[in-house]
């Protein structure tokens, strides 16, 4: 019964870890569609006002957000491969042991777990006040260079 049970859970986050994955790909392809237009927003005449400046900034928090998720998901998968080897090279690794299937779910669950508590990063935040620093530090030079 129990062989079941975990033989059903695993199935169950592996399908999970299937949709998340489309679900990814299908995400940073939209953004890669997205960037030139996010940037050409970005580039709106400044009399306009600052109307479009978030959609640059936004956009490159989710490409930064989607990128993370990879590499964590890559991370986790070298530690179960490591692991694995290592217990090889031991001689210890038996696939059909019980822990095996557990902790096989548990890195499963780890993989489900990273895309809903994504980085708390922020890099199109610090991208737009660096653009702003340059923006200031250009018109105070075209201000010295005017008198």
């Amino acid at each position: 019964m129990l062989q079941t049970l975990v033989n059903l859970a695993a199935m169950s986050a592996a399908f999970a870890l299937v949709m998340l994955c489309a679900f990814q790909i299908t995400t940073m392809c939209y953004l890669m569609l997205l960037g030139p237009i996010a940037a050409a927003f970005y580039a709106w005449p400044s009399s306009v006002g600052t109307l479009f400046n978030r959609v640059f900034t936004t956009w490159v928090d989710a490409v930064v957000n989607v990128g993370l998720w990879r590499f964590w998901w890559t991370t986790v998968l070298l530690a179960a491969q490591t692991r694995i080897e290592w217990l090889q090279e031991i001689g210890q690794y038996n696939p059909y042991y019980e822990w095996e299937m557990i902790i096989f779910i548990a890195f499963i669950v780890i993989l489900t777990y990273v895309p809903f508590n994504p980085f708390d990063f922020k890099a199109g935040e610090m991208v737009s006040q660096i653009m702003q620093k340059a923006e200031m530090a250009v018109s105070e030079a075209t201000q010295k260079g005017g008198k």
